[in-house]
This record gives C-alpha cells, sequence and structure tokens, in this order.
C-alpha cells in the first residue's frame, strides 16, 4: 500500500476507527504476554548458577578479544559506569579587573552611554558637560 492510500484515523468512521483499535489492542496485548513469556524464560535459564558463569565467562572472552559493547556491560553490571558530574567550585575573582563603572546607578550609565555626561576613569567620578 502506498503512503498516499493512507487514510488517517480522524478521517475514517467511527467504526473503523473501532475496528483499528480492536486490532492494534490485540496485537499489542499478545505482543505484551510474548514478551512476558519469554522474560520468564530467560530468567528460569538464568536462576540456575552455572548458565550465570558460563554467561558471564563468554562476555569476559568477548571483552578480551576486543568487543567494546562486552567491556562496557561488564563495567556497568560491576557498577563503574561512568557519570556525567559537573562539579561547581568557587570562582577566584582576584583576577578580575576592576569595574570602574560597578557604584553608577543604571540613570548615570545610560546617561553617560547618550553623552549627557563624562566618566573620569582614573578618579572615577561624573562630570557634567557644559551647556554650550
Amino acid at each position: 500500500m502506498a503512503k498516499k492510500d493512507l487514510i488517517p484515523l480522524n478521517k475514517r468512521t467511527i467504526e473503523e476507527q473501532k475496528k483499528i483499535a480492536k486490532i492494534g489492542g490485540l496485537a499489542s496485548g499478545k505482543a505484551r504476554r510474548d514478551k512476558k513469556v519469554l522474560r520468564e524464560e530467560l530468567l528460569v535459564l538464568l536462576s540456575t548458577s552455572n548458565t550465570q558463569e558460563n554467561i558471564c565467562v563468554a562476555l569476559v572472552k568477548e571483552a578480551l578479544n576486543g568487543n567494546i559493547k562486552a567491556f562496557e556491560v561488564i563495567r556497568d553490571t560491576i557498577g563503574e559506569k561512568p557519570t556525567d558530574k559537573v562539579e561547581v567550585k568557587p570562582v577566584d575573582t582576584n583576577w578580575f579587573v576592576d569595574n570602574p563603572f560597578e557604584n553608577l546607578t543604571n540613570d548615570e550609565l545610560k546617561k553617560i552611554a547618550s553623552g549627557e555626561l563624562d566618566f573620569d576613569i582614573d578618579t572615577k567620578t561624573l562630570i557634567e558637560k557644559d551647556a554650550n
């Protein structure tokens, strides 16, 4: 079936929507049951120490042969999985340049920027401009 032949669910009749939903629900239930059976069978097989030991040996052999994924599984299983840690340290502000404008208000800064006031950086003082 070509993609252009597909009809969106919202353009189908209520009966068609119900039928499709029922088919999907049944398929989902079957898949869930199949997965549960597989999980249970694997747990039974893994419950014997011999099976677990064989798997561990095979995993180690794979890792020794260069299988990165096998190495990662072993590392993660024994609790050595690396985590992304962000360490926040206090900032050393001694290297910051002194800000000559730090004690000025926003209004004073705006007036300097607009040219209404001058600022002497050496003395850190505001200078009124002449109205000439």
